[in-house]
């Protein structure tokens, strides 16, 4: 099995396994501020375990060979969770997604100027491509009712996670289980004074605990493998698939429909999506790992 066959299929499984959040958070009751402090503990506590259990003896020895740049991607995948939620919360839901969207292209800049990596134009093409479709989805929903401040909070979301799955391929790390188990800490810890007294109840905890035991550590301990065989613009392209899958579940669980424009923008997604994967899967090998060259090893 080639890098770019792993690595895809690595994080289409992994978003497969996340679509679903929206639809829990949907159906759960409680205040956002007590979902994201119990999301964050759930990673915390699973991710942890299972980096536990991976490294048993040599956990102290995986954190001191990771150093300053795992706790840099560990700060980053916190920043994300943090930025979606406080976006969400204070500007048009529909401007923060359109934000996230801009992940791809964030990943390219942060690929090129820390690694130096070549990113291939298909991937560009496609980064474009999945942005539009992105926007036709968005588009009946854009307008007044964002504002300045929640905008720029809902950009660290595509800005943090660019640069942490970045960071990820350049650890080359067998996992990063043990820094994205850190942020969870990170996310309990802040959200923690701002969840009140209230605490889950009813149906509510069947859903967080689908959602913080399953959904979100399991998802993430697959997708952040990706990095260590494709690129991160690449994986941060196939995350868009949530986009779509979402309003789906979304649709499925309590009965709103996707509107036209949702129907539209992801069939651009999808189509986008596939012709990408199908072209970089059918490209020579050696042309893949020559697109992946650090520019400082390249001849002028």
């Amino acid at each position: 099995m080639t890098d770019q066959l792993k690595g895809t299929l690595l994080v289409v499984t992994g978003v497969l396994v996340l679509s679903p959040d929206a639809m829990l958070i949907r159906l759960m009751t409680a205040e956002p501020m007590t979902i994201l402090f119990w999301r964050g503990v759930g990673i915390f506590v699973v991710l942890g375990i299972l980096s536990i259990l991976r490294h048993r003896g040599r956990l102290f020895a995986y954190v001191r060979s990771v150093g300053p740049t795992g706790l840099a991607v560990s700060g980053c995948f916190a920043l994300c969770q943090l930025g979606f939620v406080g976006g969400v919360a204070t500007t048009n839901p529909a401007n923060a997604l359109v934000m996230v969207a801009a992940t791809p292209l964030c990943a390219a800049i942060a690929s090129r100027l820390v690694l130096g990596e070549r990113i291939a134009p298909s991937t560009m093409i496609a980064v474009v491509a999945g942005l539009t479709g992105v926007a036709i989805m968005m588009a009946p929903h854009l307008g007044g009712e964002g504002n300045l401040r929640g905008d720029l909070i809902a950009a660290i979301v595509p800005v943090s996670l660019g640069l942490a799955f970045t960071l990820v391929r350049k650890l080359r790390a067998t996992d990063v289980w043990l820094l994205y188990s850190i942020a969870g800490l990170i996310v309990a810890v802040v959200a923690a004074p701002f969840r009140g007294s209230e605490f889950l109840s009813g149906a509510d905890i069947v859903w967080a605990t689908i959602l913080v035991l399953l959904v979100v550590p399991v998802s993430f301990a697959l997708i952040t493998q990706g990095p260590r065989y494709i690129t991160a613009a690449e994986v941060s392209l196939i995350m868009l698939l949530e986009t779509v899958l979402g309003p789906v579940w979304v649709w499925f669980a309590v009965g709103i429909a996707p509107g036209i424009y949702a129907v539209l923008g992801g069939g651009v997604l999808l189509t986008t999506l596939a012709v990408h994967s199908w072209w970089r899967l059918n490209r020579a090998p050696a042309a893949q790992k020559s697109e992946a060259m650090p520019l400082t090893s390249q001849s002028p």
